[in-house]
C-alpha cells in the first residue's frame, strides 16, 4: 500500500510507501525514549539548580558554578524534551493517520529539523565557548611563562 503525496515546491508528486512509513513509526520509540531521558534530565539539573540555590545562599560564591552549570544543564534538557517529544508526537499521528497523511509528513520532517537545528544551534554555541576557553588558557599560561 503506498500513498501519493503532492509535493508544495512545485516538484510533483512522491509515492511515500508503506515500508518507508514503517521505518518512520520504527524510530518513534527511540526517539521517545530520549524525550524521557531529556525530562529525567531536566528533572535532576533542576534538583541540583536548587541544591546550588541553598549552597550559594549559605555559603556565598562557593556555589555560583554549580548554579550557572545547572540552570544551562535545565535549558538545555528542557529544549531538548521538548523538541523529541514534539518530533515523538509527530511520527505517532503518521501511524493514526489523524487528517491527512501529507499534513502529517510534512508536519514529522518539520519537527525533524527543528531537532537537528536546535542541536547545531548547540554545537555551534559549544564550540565557541571551548574556542575561547583555549584562547584564554594559551593566553594565560603565556602571561605566566614570560620573566617579570
Amino acid at each position: 500500500m503506498s500513498e501519493e503525496i503532492t509535493g508544495q515546491s512545485g516538484r510533483g508528486c512522491i509515492e511515500v510507501t508503506e515500508g518507508a512509513l514503517q521505518a518512520l513509526e520504527k524510530t518513534r520509540g527511540w526517539v521517545k525514549f530520549l524525550g524521557v531521558v531529556s525530562v529525567i534530565g531536566a528533572c535532576f539539573a533542576g534538583l541540583f539548580l536548587l541544591i546550588g540555590l541553598v549552597v550559594l545562599a549559605t555559603r556565598g560564591v562557593v556555589g555560583i558554578g554549580v548554579v550557572v552549570e545547572a540552570a544551562i544543564f535545565l535549558v538545555v534538557a528542557i529544549l531538548f524534551s521538548v523538541f523529541w517529544l514534539r518530533y515523538s508526537k509527530s511520527l505517532k499521528r503518521l501511524s493514526t493517520t489523524e487528517g491527512s497523511l501529507d499534513d502529517a509528513l510534512v508536519q514529522a520532517f518539520s519537527s525533524q529539523k527543528k531537532l537537528w537545528t536546535l542541536q547545531g544551534v548547540l554545537l555551534i554555541i559549544a564550540l565557541v565557548v571551548v574556542i575561547f576557553a583555549a584562547i584564554v588558557i594559551v593566553v594565560q599560561a603565556g602571561a605566566h611563562a614570560l620573566p617579570v
